[in-house]
């Protein structure tokens, strides 16, 4: 016998003749009736080829690995700053103010005249021109009150002038400021000066005379009106009254 590969034509038949009688064997009479009838030879059984699918890549497993959660454990941090204490302050009684005394009332005796900053009267020696003098000031200040203050060298005194002596000086001074008291030759021998400033600047006098002790080129009239004007200003000196 020949192998099925001999040809494809009888290789076929060949096949099926062998498949009957494999037939026969197990079927028996009717298997074999159903072989030979040549109406419906038998089916031969189709083998499908295996299907090509797409190749599998081989995904690799992972394992993971699952970690516990690690509890921190939690640490107090004491406090760096210490506790203030706290101190009760003891209740203080509220301090009751000092009752001021009562200052007494002004004699009746004051002066109500308002004082003038500006002297009523104010005597001045100047000396003369060859001596060194620092010393410079007015020999006498009266207010318009009577308060004066002298100068005694280079002490300074506080007293009073009386008001009768005032009024008479400025009656006089005010008559002198009408006359002629004359101008000597010479000019550094000393000066005599009485200002007269009274509340109204328009009366205000002011009798100067130079080198108060010279004669030469006066005449007899500036003469007896320089005698009036030193007897004025000795007037007032001599009148003053300390405190």
């Amino acid at each position: 016998m020949r192998t099925v590969g001999g040809t494809r034509r009888f290789g076929v038949w060949r096949g099926s003749a062998a498949t009957l009688a494999a037939a026969v064997l197990l079927t028996g009479a009717v298997g074999l009736a159903a072989a030979q009838d040549p109406a419906a030879p038998p089916a031969a059984p189709t083998v499908e080829p295996p299907t090509q699918g797409a190749p599998v890549t081989a995904v690799p497993t992972v394992e993971a690995t699952v970690v516990a959660p690690t509890t921190v454990p939690t640490t107090t941090v004491p406090p760096t700053t210490q506790p203030v204490p706290v101190t009760t302050v003891p209740a203080v009684d509220p301090v009751t103010p000092p009752t001021l005394p009562t200052l007494p009332d002004l004699p009746s005796s004051a002066p109500t005249t308002p004082v003038s900053s500006t002297p009523l009267f104010t005597l001045t020696g100047m000396p003369n021109g060859w001596q060194s003098r620092t010393d410079l000031h007015p020999a006498l200040e009266v207010q318009f009150d009577g308060r004066a203050v002298k100068w005694i060298g280079s002490q300074r005194v506080t007293g009073t002038i009386p008001a009768d002596v005032l009024t008479s000086a400025a009656a006089e001074v005010r008559a002198l400021a009408l006359v002629d008291v004359g101008m000597p030759t010479v000019s550094d021998q000393g000066t005599t000066i009485i200002d007269f400033m009274p509340a109204a600047p328009d009366q205000d006098v002011h009798l100067v005379v130079y080198a108060p002790e010279w004669t030469e080129g006066i005449t007899d009239e500036q003469k007896a009106a320089r005698l009036r004007v030193s007897d004025v200003y000795q007037r007032l000196l001599n009148a003053f009254i300390p405190a």
